[in-house]
């Protein structure tokens, strides 16, 4: 195509010249004229086959382009997919691990919301332990859980944050009696949002023991003070420990003077 339009070229610069020349020779004029004619009856068919083949290329190009777009866009679509069906599957684990940790853990656990002060989650143990099904302590008042009596401010309510708390108290049970425990909290999060987490313990065997060996302590204290025999506790070096009351009737020294 190039090459005729340069040969369409030279004879155009020829019939110029030749009319231009004051003496012009219709034959001549005639005879260019043909094989310009001649030269554009192949030229015009080559530029229409041009036209046409670069329409169909142009076209051929736009589906290419489109079916990349759509298959790009499908792989993307189903990457997405995938992608969100695998974090799902991890959180629906991650939630099952931790629903599985709480209720097998032997001490009651309470999650707390910090502003409204409501329980927001709760374990077995927890159920257990107040007397009522883990669903009716969802939504349940914090201060709801121990025993009135004191005047004292639920212990949860004194975690700062990134800090921790413990302390012993007693709960309110359904049936109304009460149960001693333990209570460590901290803070932590809950779906992205902070919480009190409060880990309760039922310390009663510690209470009754403790209960027992203070009444022991007692009856031995009684029993000392009142013996008519005297007790005398004397270190290895000779040092005296301890004398019963006793000793000042035998000896007539009160038993803070022989220490």
């Amino acid at each position: 195509g190039d090459r005729y339009i340069d040969q369409i070229g030279v004879l155009a610069g020829e019939l110029h010249r030749e009319v231009q020349s004051g003496h012009a020779d219709p034959v001549k004029i005639r005879q260019i004229t043909e094989q310009i004619d001649a030269i554009d009856a192949r030229l015009t068919p080559l530029e229409d086959e041009f036209s046409s083949t670069l329409a169909q290329g142009a076209r051929w190009t736009n589906r290419v382009l489109s079916s990349a777009i759509l298959i790009a866009t499908a792989l993307l679509l189903l990457a997405g997919v995938g992608l969100s069906v695998l974090v799902l599957r991890q959180i629906r684990n991650s939630e099952e691990k931790y629903r599985n940790l709480i209720n097998t853990a032997n001490d009651a656990i309470l999650v707390i919301d910090p502003e409204t002060r409501h329980i927001v989650e709760a374990n077995h143990k927890a159920g257990d332990m107040l007397g009522l099904p883990e669903r009716d302590l969802i939504g349940m008042a914090e201060v709801d859980l121990y025993a009135k009596e004191g005047g004292t401010s639920p212990p949860l309510l004194s975690v700062q944050a990134d800090g921790k708390h413990s302390c012993e108290l007693e709960l309110q049970r359904a049936d109304g009696t009460r149960r001693p425990v333990e209570v460590n909290a901290s803070f932590t999060e809950l779906n992205g949002k902070p919480a009190i987490m409060g880990i309760f313990r039922d310390i009663r065997e510690r209470v009754e023991a403790q209960a027992v060996l203070r009444r022991s302590e007692e009856r031995f204290g009684y029993l000392m003070q009142n013996l008519s025999d005297v007790i005398t506790v004397v270190a290895v070096d000779g040092t005296m420990l301890y004398h019963s009351p006793s000793i000042e009737r035998v000896a007539g020294y009160k038993p803070s003077e022989l220490l």
